[in-house]
């Protein structure tokens, strides 16, 4: 929730600048804008974002002593009227000539006028949603992340994400614990084959060994008190010849954000969308671009079953072992993203829409063609990593105004 603080001069009469707030917060409220108002002219607390509205000019020094002395970035709100916008002017020019960040959104007239503050609403939530969230690494980054092991005060430091390091050994021991034939297995079991379209290469001995991995996980995660988390899956693959892609599949169902192969930024890639925009994330390697056509071809083994019009149940690709998922999706509007750098305040975000689904047998399962509306010259030039993650909706704005505001 956002708390705004209006500023007015001493011109504007108290009935009247009531009025003003009232009916600005009336409008927000109609929007969907979670806020509180605060004290006309009150003094932001150190760890609060400073939300001005500008009501009229003269406001200028009155907004800069309201910015108060937090460290994050200034929004003020303008208006057309009463001289709000030419105070938003000189406020903004004023505090970045003091070193602090900010951006006016203005408040335009009209059924669309609020959407840029709406989407600044949605990144302060998110932004408050991640703050000390514990993100698991079960196992270490697999080896070939090269670019995509991060430390773990980089990763506090851009997104407020607590790393808590857990060895992959407490998975496979916590697999050794649970019995064989666990009703929690079956009914797992019966859950997945039975909304399948068809079974095709796990066995019952697979299907009954990816199950255990999720409840293996579960179980660890519950014990480490963890928010999310990211697997070094591939051991499982080459010591125990199963695979995590249906529990990672499950999990992330269930809205607890779980990635593969130890990713960090990927995974906190998935964690940053799902707290902006309550989307199960897919996670997905991009196999293919067009640059000229804007076409991206990406695919995985551990889609969410949530977001898909049916599926099949296959082996995971490179090694046919164990249990992945094949899904089916409708065509429809989608938002790709995909964060990393040395710092991690870097990524690459746009909207976009699934055209065509897939079914080649040289990449994993999961896979679809989307047409995006970013150049994918970036992705070629200037990549941050592989893993890039999807969600269903439009969201690019909002994703937008979070990078601006906060990394």
């Amino acid at each position: 929730m956002l708390d705004i603080t209006p500023v007015a001069s001493g011109f504007l009469p108290a009935p009247a600048r009531d009025a003003m707030v009232a009916a600005f917060s009336a409008r927000w409220r109609a929007a969907g804008i979670e806020h509180r108002l605060g004290t006309c002219g009150a003094k932001a607390a150190a760890d609060e974002l400073p939300v001005l509205l500008v009501l009229t000019g003269g406001t200028e020094q009155a907004a800069l002593d309201a910015a108060g002395d937090s460290t994050l970035p200034v929004v003020l709100l303008a208006h057309p009227l009463q001289n709000s916008f030419p105070a938003c002017l000189e406020i903004l020019a004023r505090l970045q000539q003091l070193g602090r960040r900010g951006e006016i959104v203005f408040l335009a007239d009209g059924p669309d006028g609020d959407r840029a503050f709406h989407e600044v609403a949605t990144a302060a939530a998110a932004r408050a949603r991640l703050a000390g969230r514990r993100l698991g690494v079960i196992g270490k980054p697999s080896d070939w992340l090269v670019a995509s092991m991060p430390t773990a005060p980089a990763v506090k430091e851009a997104w407020g994400v607590d790393l808590v390091e857990v060895p992959l050994a407490e998975v496979m021991d916590a697999m050794k614990a649970v019995p064989a034939g666990a009703p929690q297995l079956a009914g797992l079991v019966a859950d997945l084959v039975g909304a399948a379209d068809a079974v095709v290469e796990p066995t019952s001995a697979d299907l009954q060994a990816a199950a255990t991995v999720l409840v293996a996980l579960r179980e660890v995660c519950a014990r480490h008190r963890l928010d999310a988390c990211t697997v070094r899956c591939f051991d499982l693959v080459t010591q125990l010849r199963t695979t995590g892609c249906f529990a990672l599949s499950q999990l992330n169902d269930e809205g607890f954000i779980a990635g593969c192969e130890g990713d960090v930024p990927a995974t906190l890639t998935m964690m940053w969308l799902h707290a902006l925009a309550g989307e199960v994330p897919f996670v997905a390697n991009p196999q293919q671009v067009d640059v000229a056509n804007h076409r991206l071809w990406i695919s995985h083994c551990t889609i969410g079953r949530s977001l898909l019009d049916g599926y099949r149940v296959r082996s995971h690709f490179e090694s046919g072992l164990g249990v992945a998922i094949e899904g089916r999706l409708p065509n429809q509007p989608v938002t790709i993203a995909r964060i990393g750098g040395v710092d991690l305040r870097s990524a690459l975000v746009t909207d976009g829409r699934i055209v065509a689904g897939g079914n080649s047998p040289d990449r994993c399962r999961t896979q679809l063609e989307i047409e995006v509306e970013a150049d994918l010259n970036d992705m070629l030039q200037r990549p941050l990593g592989n893993h890039h993650v999807m969600i269903r909706g439009h969201w690019a704005g909002a994703l937008g105004a979070f990078r601006r505001l906060f990394l």
